[in-house]
C-alpha cells in the first residue's frame, strides 16, 4: 500500500495549500452572516483570509478571480443564499 507522501510530488506544498485553504474557509465562515445580509444571493471568493471578489454568478466570480491573477485553486467560494436548505434522508 502506498503512503500519501509517496503519491504526491511535494507534500510540504500540499500541506501549505491546505492550511491556506482552511484559513480562507474559517475567515469566510466568520463573516458569512454579515455578507449574506449585505450581499444576498451573490457569490463571494476568499483569498488570504479576506473577500476578494463578489458577483451575481459563479462564472462572473471566477472571471473576476482570473482578472485579479489569483489561481482558482487558492480561493474558497460560497453562494450567499438567503434561504436555509434542509436535506432529508429518503426512507426506504
Amino acid at each position: 500500500m502506498h503512503r500519501l507522501k509517496d503519491l504526491i510530488d511535494n507534500p510540504s506544498q500540499v500541506a501549505r495549500e491546505l492550511r491556506s485553504f482552511s484559513a480562507n474557509v474559517r475567515s469566510m465562515d466568520a463573516q458569512l452572516r454579515r455578507l449574506q445580509k449585505k450581499f444576498p444571493n451573490q457569490y463571494v471568493a476568499f483569498h488570504n483570509g479576506r473577500s476578494v471578489a463578489l458577483a451575481k454568478s459563479m462564472k462572473a466570480l471566477l472571471q473576476e478571480v482570473d482578472r485579479l491573477s489569483i489561481p482558482r485553486k487558492n480561493v474558497a467560494t460560497h453562494f450567499l443564499g438567503t434561504r436555509t436548505m434542509i436535506l432529508k434522508a429518503k426512507r426506504s
